[in-house]
């Protein structure tokens, strides 16, 4: 692939995420754009975000990338290397208006239920094919189609040899996660406890809730009355607590790879329709307390199935992609 964009290669390479977070649409957007934001710093280039004020308060992480406005980028729109779109509302017409201003744009989609014009496009979902964008994408678009490019931080990587060793010698589950994502505005994290209480598990339970929670108070007062030792977090090592728990209760988003790559057995819950791959995979037909009694008969091979799908190698893939691309491309200065 070749092409001609307005560079100035004595600059760091610059790489602009537009996506947003909201209590209503999630922060399953912005995290993985994070994850790749920072990878990517590490390597020299600086990074941006296109998204709102309210993005920004959600996320505490997001404060370590200078913002800029979408009113702004449509504007004046900024000459970059490489321009991220993680965001459902966002289609080829959109797109098309930053082509001449972008060296490689690449899309980070789950529905397949819309054009794109892009250079690379990441669905990260297991079962995922290139052939569900048949039509939908230019013919030079390079596709990465499946789990193996699940975005996921380092330490995930960094945790999966010991945790995988941890669950060869589980044989008893004693402590559960459970995690909703940003901002389970439905409150499915008090429902899951609820189904822990009235199932046979008697022991520790980790709660990971959003930054901003709305449902904070309700699940502290249903924690004091629990006969289970419930701990709730805002702020978590997510790779410490998977690693750490023997089973979960959860959100068939994004967070399903982190899972995946721990090996941790986890009951999915489907809270949204973007999430049905993810749920036909993973999910369980049955109660929780039938999937508690599964889990505890099968579970070092119910935890190698799911480690199997996820090495925590794909945000290193991505790059590498993103990387060939960008030196494909002709550059050169302007004045």
């Amino acid at each position: 692939m070749k092409k001609t964009i307005n560079i100035n290669p004595k600059n760091k390479k610059l790489a602009l995420f537009y996506a947003e977070a909201s209590l209503k649409i999630g922060t399953g957007h912005i995290m993985r754009c994070l994850v790749l934001a920072k990878f990517l710093s590490k390597k020299g280039w600086n990074c941006k975000f296109v998204s709102s004020q309210e993005s920004y308060e959600l996320i505490p992480n997001l404060r370590d990338f200078d913002k800029i406005k979408p009113s702004e980028m449509e504007k004046n729109p900024i000459t970059n290397d490489l321009l991220v779109f993680d965001n459902y509302q966002i289609d080829i017409e959109y797109e098309k208006k930053f082509r001449a201003y972008s060296k490689i744009i690449m899309v980070i989609d789950d529905l397949s239920n819309r054009s794109h014009q892009c250079d690379i496009l990441i669905d990260q979902n297991l079962g995922s094919k290139k052939d569900d964008y048949n039509n939908l994408v230019n013919q030079d678009c390079k596709i990465l189609a499946g789990s193996s490019y699940a975005l996921l931080r380092k330490e995930f990587f960094e945790t999966r040899n010991k945790s995988l060793e941890k669950r060869k010698n589980t044989t008893n589950i004693k402590k559960i996660l459970v995690n909703f994502g940003g901002s389970d505005l439905k409150n499915h994290s008090l429902k899951a406890l609820k189904e822990i209480e009235n199932s046979s598990f008697n022991g520790d339970i980790e709660v990971v809730l959003g930054f901003k929670s709305p449902n904070l108070k309700e699940i502290q007062e249903f924690s004091k009355s629990s006969r289970n030792n419930i701990k709730i977090h805002n702020l978590a090592n997510m790779a410490q607590i998977i690693h750490e728990c023997d089973l979960a209760i959860a959100a068939g988003g994004s967070s399903a790879w982190e899972r995946c790559c721990l090996g941790l057995p986890t009951y999915v819950i489907k809270i949204a329709d973007n999430q049905d791959k993810i749920y036909q995979e993973l999910g369980f037909a049955g109660s929780f307390n039938e999937f508690l009694e599964y889990s505890q008969q099968n579970y070092q091979k119910l935890s190698l199935k799911l480690s199997n799908y996820v090495d925590g190698m794909g945000t290193e893939r991505v790059y590498k992609e993103i990387e060939f691309i960008c030196n494909s491309c002709v550059e050169f200065n302007i004045n």
